[in-house]
């Protein structure tokens, strides 16, 4: 008889010694596994290089673990901060410390695991500036700003209206139609309307014109795909078709998907969607198929609410955030992605994606340039918890469904090529936008847009009634703009619906925080300053003599470059300069006006309010040089601008002669 006992207690030492050879040894060339405390690491430290002695400054950190992370301790100084997680894999936690001593300090985060297991500690070094002017000196000297994207922007003009084999026809030539176009815009801009006709309405309205005279070069699917396939239907068989000959496309259509339970975010290629976001993808890509080719008449598809509801409530003092539902956030991303890819694949615009390189098609369809998404957690200097949240939320702009952002660009600022859209819109900026006055809070963000959270698209284009202290109301509506951060981003959101890519760039400033300008990348071209915009409101028609074409407020990236790299001592001087640049070449009745008040004070050059102008960026003698003073003089002269300042013709006559 078999003793199974015996048999049985051999197999348990087989297997054990199994698991111990196992655990001992590994396969040759392999690294060994990470220990529990080497997974449960801090990934990232922002603080900023340099800060001011007694100063608050910004703290992010981030922190990864696969079981879990409880909290993140920051030591600093003798401040001690214990930031609360969630207990996700990635967190991301913010705060604000301040340095009481001046010289480099070192600052050290240590993530502790929701078992309480505590992470290697990493630190930072931080330099300490005594005061304002030597912060100034520091940070000139290690300023670090990834300047060399801008070096080689822009696509080749021609390039961009290439569609391919794959479309009806393959190249457009719009020259003519670009250059008919701005004619027709210059004589509208330089001729005072007085009574808006059907004729004048069909002059701004070039898309509309253009669609409806065969302008559109669809994607010919009827030779490229399967030929069972009869039509653009929910089904997304021609979609699928065009993706699957675009893999590009595909892979720069990124969705985020957040775990709401602990904040992780995964990154999720087009292939890896989950099947429901595929078919409404689908449907939706029907539905904006026909909206475009029944001249953006009954949309079929669901209305979104616009602007969002705000699934956070904001105290006063908040930030501006708009937080999204992951149904709120799916629906306007796929929505977004729709109208694109029928823009694109209905050729409803000249120009192809087709043509960008993989950054700007992420721009025009990933989720990642139009929200952050994740667990978002800001602890202020006592520890306390300011907002804490699970959610999508978008960066300066609540973006706006593609039906009000399309029409709004038909009806004023979309041309036949690139260069001239962005120009329009440009104008309309100009001629409408105005810079809010006090800070991104959400008490500010309603008494501006009557909505607490990021200034929606929407209403920037609607116009809003600011509500002031008194709670009393304005009587006429303006498109407010959040500064040079919500201007850019304005542009960036308002461009996106009709495929062209906008990157918001960031100036860091000398003394915290920094400036933002929209770079339109497919022409290679950029502002100053996001606040270029509408700072100076010269040129609109009948305002001043000569008329300004909007495109002159555009710098090359190149220019940008020389103006804002780290190497130029007055980069910082540079922000916002083109407007300046402008003023000098057309002498503004702004600029007129500061020169009648230094003659009528008797002002030399040195103290007078023209210099101050451009004291900047220019010294006295260098101004003197190019003659700025002469050309005003001979610019009252000719139109007597100072007459108002009751000067003697005879003084004006001396003074002209002088060259003043």
């Amino acid at each position: 008889m078999i003793n199974v006992m015996k048999i049985l207690s051999i197999l348990w030492l087989i297997i054990g010694l199994f698991v111990l050879v196992q655990g001992c040894t590994r396969p040759q060339g392999t690294k060994p596994e990470e220990t529990r405390i080497q997974r449960l690491r801090i990934v990232n430290i922002n603080v900023p290089d340099v800060v001011v002695l007694g100063e608050g400054f910004n703290v992010s950190v981030t922190a990864q673990d696969p079981v879990g992370i409880k909290a993140i301790e920051i030591t600093f100084l003798k401040q001690s901060i214990e930031l609360p997680a969630r207990s996700e894999t990635t967190s991301v936690l913010n705060t604000t410390l301040s340095a009481e001593v001046s010289g480099y300090i070192e600052l050290e985060a240590v993530a502790v695991g929701v078992d309480n297991t505590r992470g290697e500690p990493k630190s930072i070094t931080i330099g300490v500036a005594d005061d304002r002017i030597a912060y100034d000196d520091a940070i000139h000297k290690d300023l670090d700003i990834d300047m060399e994207g801008f070096r080689d922007l822009g696509v080749n003009p021609f390039e961009l209206y290439r569609r391919g084999d794959i479309y009806r026809s393959s190249t457009l030539e719009l020259e003519e139609e670009v250059l008919i176009q701005r004619k027709k815009d210059y004589e509208f801009d330089t001729t005072m309307i007085t009574q808006v006709d059907d004729s004048i309405v069909a002059l701004l309205k070039w898309w509309k014109s253009w669609n409806a005279s065969g302008g559109p070069q669809p994607f010919d699917w009827q030779n490229h795909c399967n030929p069972n396939i009869t039509g653009i239907e929910k089904d997304g068989k021609v979609l699928n078709c065009w993706l699957d000959l675009n893999p590009q496309v595909k892979q720069a259509m990124v969705w985020q998907e957040v775990d709401f339970t602990t904040g992780d975010v995964q990154l999720l290629t087009y292939d890896n969607w989950d099947p429901f976001i595929k078919n409404y993808l689908n449907v939706n890509f029907y539905y904006y198929w026909q909206w475009l080719s029944g001249n953006l008449s009954n949309f079929g598809g669901i209305t979104l609410h616009d602007p969002p509801f705000n699934k956070v409530q904001l105290e006063d003092g908040n930030p501006a955030m708009t937080v999204l539902s992951r149904y709120q956030a799916a629906n306007l991303y796929i929505q977004i992605v729709a109208h694109s890819l029928a823009l694109e694949i209905g050729g409803f615009v000249p120009w192809s994606v087709l043509s960008y390189n993989q950054n700007d098609l992420q721009r025009i369809f990933s989720s990642v340039t139009l929200f952050n998404a994740g667990h978002y957690l800001s602890v202020n200097a006592n520890g306390q918890i300011v907002m804490d949240f699970i959610g999508y939320w978008p960066p300066e702009v609540t973006p706006a469904p593609p039906t009000t952002t399309f029409v709004f660009l038909v009806d004023n600022v979309l041309r036949p090529s690139h260069y001239d859209t962005v120009s329009r819109l440009l104008k309309w900026g100009r001629e409408n936008m105005y810079h809010y006055g006090g800070f991104s809070t959400a008490e500010n963000m309603y008494a501006h847009w009557q909505y607490r959270g990021a200034p929606p698209v929407s209403l920037i284009i609607k116009g809003t009634k600011i509500i002031n202290s008194f709670g009393v109301q304005a009587s006429k509506a303006q498109s407010w703009a959040a500064g040079c951060h919500g201007t850019s981003f304005f542009f960036k959101e308002a461009l996106r619906a009709v495929n062209i890519p906008v990157a918001p760039t960031w100036v860091p400033m000398t003394g915290g925080g920094g400036h933002r300008s929209p770079v339109f990348t497919t022409i290679g071209s950029t502002l100053s300053h996001g606040d270029d915009v509408y700072t100076v409101r010269i040129n609109i028609p009948s305002v001043d003599p000569d008329y300004l074409p909007p495109d002159q407020l555009l710098i090359d990236t190149l220019t940008f470059y020389a103006w804002f790299n780290p190497n130029n001592p007055k980069w910082w001087k540079n922000v916002g300069r083109q407007p300046h640049e402008i003023s000098l070449d057309i002498l503004p009745n702004k600029l007129m006006d500061k020169y009648c008040d230094d003659l009528g004070a008797n002002k030399s050059h040195a103290a007078s309010s023209v210099y101050y102008t451009f004291d900047n960026i220019y010294t006295v003698q260098e101004l003197e040089a190019m003659n700025l003073w002469g050309k005003l003089s001979a610019k009252n002269f000719k139109h007597n601008f100072c007459a108002e300042y009751y000067i003697n013709a005879d003084i004006v006559t001396q003074l002209f002669q002088k060259g003043f």
